[in-house]
């Protein structure tokens, strides 16, 4: 499958700032309390993280004492990972990627598969992939490295109903509001997110992704494949 980079390189030079309101630490020790509870046996699980982005979390996990390597298919989120001093890291897609190694727990945090919740749809799964087959392949990937007894996680984002406020950056000194834009529904299968990110009246950075969508029971359908 052709490398399609999701986030372009001018946000990925500002993307710990877009970011910056989230509580990494917070999702680490979550993850840490369900690894002790479901692996109790095992000492320092390896973790595979999709969508390790600059690393955010991973070095949270890492400060916890855990091994962690990462995918992600934007050459400049592993750069700025890399430069961070995380090792281990592949410039990859969820469908084919193949690290010839099973983990113990492969997580995806805000990543390629996730959950979330609108108070309209209520909990729903959505994707950047583009297709049911391509979704299939990729659970059947994460299958095939996943160790016997080992755990899937995903993310619930709660899809924020307000601006944030960001962060200084070197690049472009103290920013204004990262504005959600209202989501585009089609066939109600398909969301399309408009985020832009303004200092002032000027633009600086816009992302357009659209995601595909299913229902609880549909996805869970899906991953019994």
């Amino acid at each position: 499958m052709q490398q399609v980079e999701t986030f372009p390189e001018e946000v990925a030079q500002i993307y710990d700032t877009i970011m910056g309101y989230f509580d990494y630490r917070k999702s680490a020790k979550i993850i840490d309390d369900i690894l002790k509870n479901r692996l109790p046996g095992v000492a320092n699980p390896s973790i595979l993280e999709l969508g390790i982005g600059t690393g955010a979390l991973a070095l949270e996990l890492i400060a916890l004492g855990y091994e962690v390597e990462g995918i992600d298919h934007s050459s400049g989120m592993l750069a700025r990972a890399s430069k961070k001093g995380l090792h281990h890291l592949y410039h990859d897609n969820v469908i084919d990627f193949d690290l010839g190694r099973d983990y113990h727990t492969i997580i995806s945090h805000a990543g390629p598969l996730r959950m979330d919740y609108t108070p309209e749809r209520g909990h729903f799964f959505e994707t950047y992939l583009t297709s049911k087959q391509e979704l299939k392949q990729a659970l059947q990937n994460v299958s095939t490295h996943l160790k016997q007894d080992g755990i899937f996680l995903m993310s619930v984002q709660n899809t924020p109903g307000s601006d944030k406020k960001m962060r200084s950056t070197p690049e472009y000194g103290e920013l204004g509001e990262f504005v959600a834009k209202k989501d585009i529904t089609d066939n109600g299968n398909r969301r399309i997110k408009r985020r832009e990110l303004w200092k002032g009246d000027q633009l600086i950075v816009g992302i357009t992704h659209q995601f595909l969508v299913w229902g609880l029971e549909e996805f869970n359908e899906l991953a019994s494949l």
